[in-house]
């Protein structure tokens, strides 16, 4: 089997290059950067209204949306997660009231697409 994990993430673009590089630093080799599928899109239209809505929409010029690919076999992808969790930790946060949200996090989301062939 094989996965492709994708995470979208937007928010200012000095807070989503700092954790992109944090996620490409995390040990495991980048497919791609900023690819742009139909599915990507939308994910990123959606961090972007989400964001907006709660943190900071007096900041939208200074926003950035990105994402980072991987290509894994099965024996990889436990790996990856645990190396992507603490990152992905300290942006996520349980009050998503406007205003109460640190204007430095970077919503984003993850996607996993497994792939299975048959012989």
């Amino acid at each position: 089997m094989v996965a492709v994990v994708v995470i979208s993430a937007f928010g200012l673009r000095s807070a989503v290059d700092e954790f992109v590089s944090a996620l490409c630093a995390s040990g495991r080799i980048v497919l791609d950067e900023d690819a742009r599928a139909s599915d990507g899109r939308e994910a990123l239209i959606e961090l972007e209204d989400q964001w907006l809505a709660t943190v900071a929409t007096e900041h939208e010029n200074e926003t950035v949306g990105r994402q980072v690919w991987w290509a894994l076999d099965d024996e990889d992808i436990e790996p990856l997660r645990a190396a992507l969790k603490p990152i992905l930790a300290a942006h996520s946060v349980r009050d998503l009231s406007p205003g109460s949200i640190p204007i430095d996090r970077v919503a984003w989301s993850i996607v996993c697409h497994r792939y299975v062939s048959e012989h």
